[in-house]
């Protein structure tokens, strides 16, 4: 017998709430809401529709799951923009379902934020969110913020927090943090600005925390150093460490293994461009004992980085390489560094199409890709 298969997935484009489409739009949540299960909905200066609570009462989310609200409006141009009528009426509709939250407002002008962040902080404290798992906030955070999320009783497996040019007390986010280290699984910090300023300290034994991310966007991110990590106070579970921020080598290197310390737990490695060192290598290849896979920028300044790993990381199963752009920067073929042939050899092979001809075992001089017994994937983000 044939089923028909409700949509689930939604995306309302900022053009669907304009005026002119209000009473549509109504019509259309009020059929397909009770079958939603993801919706994002995107609002911007086009967007200009007031939305009213006695309009929305009928409009049901029986079944939302997840719920991503990005708002670029501005205060003068939208009354709405106020009450933010729409955004509380779904999430206090989906109370008891909703287990992921985003939330994107543009930091800018910094002027407006403090009216941004007390709507969102209304919206937060209106509903228990008991099946939350996971939370996005892209916004300015401030001390309130983390005050608002500590007071609720929430249990994340994952937190990503957009730092930007948020202000805020290092400690707050530290005590945030604390409360949901017996739950928390993936945490991101990300979007480090040149004006971040910010001192994170994780809270001790996080052992249910499996990935961890850093990831900056203006460079170098100068201001933001996580002086006393260690992988002491997340193993077991950490296996993946995302480390795609630019910044001083000197402050970054408490995520590199201590001397003589190893970590059998992390899988998956990415480094930064200021990473593309040969020291900082080894003390990853000798310290990850059980990497699986690596993501690393390479420059010909520094070819000896990528000799290290092919060396002595002989049980990598994928590795990505991408074009860095910190001291020389070079377009020429690397296949010398990849084969451990010679740059002669490799320019000879090219001219004359002979790579059936040459008798590679005999050729190669130094480590290369074959050293690599394990590998399945090899990405080459170089040239592409």
């Amino acid at each position: 017998m044939f089923h028909e298969k409700a949509f689930v997935r939604f995306q309302l484009h900022p053009e669907l709430f304009e005026s002119m489409y209000r009473r549509r739009l109504y019509d259309f949540l009020n059929v397909m809401g009770p079958t939603i299960e993801y919706l994002m909905v995107h609002m911007d200066v086009k967007s200009d529709g007031v939305f009213l609570n006695e309009h929305l009462e009928s409009i049901h989310f029986d079944k939302l799951r997840a719920f991503s609200f990005v708002d670029r409006r501005r205060p003068h141009t939208s009354s709405d923009f106020q009450s933010q009528t729409l955004l509380n009426h779904i999430v206090s509709n989906a109370n008891d379902t909703l287990e992921y939250l985003s939330v994107l407002i543009p930091r800018e002008p910094a002027f407006d934020f403090a009216e941004k962040e007390l709507q969102i902080i209304h919206v937060l404290q209106s509903n228990s969110l008991s099946r939350l798992k996971y939370l996005k906030l892209d916004m300015v955070v401030t001390d309130k913020m983390l005050e608002t999320l500590s007071s609720l009783r929430l249990r994340l497996k994952g937190f990503h927090l957009s730092i930007g040019a948020s202000h805020f007390q290092q400690i707050l986010l530290t005590d945030f943090l604390r409360k949901q280290r017996d739950f928390l699984e993936e945490l991101q910090l990300t979007d480090f600005y040149r004006r971040s300023t910010l001192t994170v300290q994780l809270p001790k034994n996080m052992y249910k925390l499996r990935s961890l991310e850093i990831h900056g966007f203006e460079l170098p991110a100068h201001f933001v150093s996580f002086p006393n990590f260690s992988y002491e106070q997340c193993t077991p579970a950490l296996s993946k460490v995302l480390l795609k921020t630019w910044a001083p080598t000197s402050d970054w290197e408490v995520f590199m293994p201590k001397l003589n310390v190893v970590n059998n737990t992390v899988v998956h490695l990415s480094l930064a461009m200021n990473f593309d060192d040969p020291n900082l290598m080894a003390r990853v290849a000798k310290g990850f004992t059980h990497l699986r896979k690596l993501e690393m920028y390479f420059s010909r300044a520094s070819t000896s980085t990528i000799e290290v790993v092919f060396k002595n990381m002989t049980k990598l199963e994928e590795l990505t390489l991408h074009q860095s752009y910190l001291g020389e920067i070079s377009t020429d073929y690397i296949d010398d560094v990849l084969t451990g042939l010679t740059a002669r050899e490799c320019q000879w092979i090219r001219k004359n199409k002979a790579y059936a001809m040459v008798d590679l075992h005999q050729a190669q001089n130094r480590a290369g890709l074959v050293n690599l017994e394990s590998m399945r994937s090899f990405n080459n983000m170089i040239f592409q």
